[in-house]
């Protein structure tokens, strides 16, 4: 179970993928498409607000996807808290392979789909982009919430392959990768994490420390 265990003071961000949808249930690709959640994704949703209740969240930002936002009404429905619908969250725009089946596209084009599984920062879907592409407006939203919230527990409900971009962006920051941070970014905390679950509903909870500054 995801606990606040952070001191004092500190910024805990804790990331939740939405439940799952019928598109994901189908082996499609969803992208930035409107797509809601299936009956087993309402009950994931519901089971992540049940991981969430121990804890006392300050805010909780959602992707503009129907699926984050119902999940985050999920986590905020006996809180009152009311989640915050931020464009910066924007799920990854896969284009021309939105709503087509992966398996369909690694008949037809098996050596592209590969080169962007093996290397998605560096491919890009046709009419898409690259995860480095969405790396400015997620470096602007952790700006944001890092001067808007210094300390409490900050819920942050947005889809794959974004939740990946942001949970390596704050690794980066927080002194984790090999690489110094870029982009004037700098980070004086070191950052823990715990994830709960696989799949749709999956929790990874960062305990930045006050001094965590972008």
């Amino acid at each position: 179970m995801i606990q606040n265990k952070s001191n004092q003071g500190d910024l805990q961000i804790v990331l939740v993928k939405p439940g799952a949808t019928e598109f994901d249930a189908l082996g499609r690709i969803v992208g930035t498409l409107d797509v809601p959640l299936s009956d087993s994704g309402i009950e994931q949703a519901q089971s992540v607000a049940a991981e969430l209740s121990n804890l006392e969240i300050t805010a909780v930002y959602s992707g503009p996807c129907l699926a984050a936002q119902q999940t985050a009404v999920e986590i905020t429905s006996d809180s009152r808290v009311r989640p915050r619908v931020d464009s910066k969250l924007k799920n990854v725009d896969m284009g021309l392979w939105q709503g087509r089946e992966l398996e369909e596209l690694k008949a037809n084009q098996p050596r592209f789909v590969r080169q962007w599984q093996d290397n998605p920062e560096q491919v890009c879907p046709p009419e898409g982009e690259t995860l480095v592409d969405a790396r400015p407006r997620v470096d602007a939203f952790l700006k944001r919430i890092s001067r808007k919230h210094k300390s409490g527990v900050v819920v942050v409900v947005v889809a794959d392959p974004l939740a990946s971009v942001i949970a390596a962006r704050i690794d980066m920051l927080d002194g984790d990768d090999d690489q110094p941070p870029k982009d004037g970014l700098v980070s004086e905390a070191t950052s823990s994490s715990k994830s709960a679950g696989d799949g749709f509903g999956k929790l990874q909870s960062f305990s930045l420390s006050a001094g965590f500054a972008l």
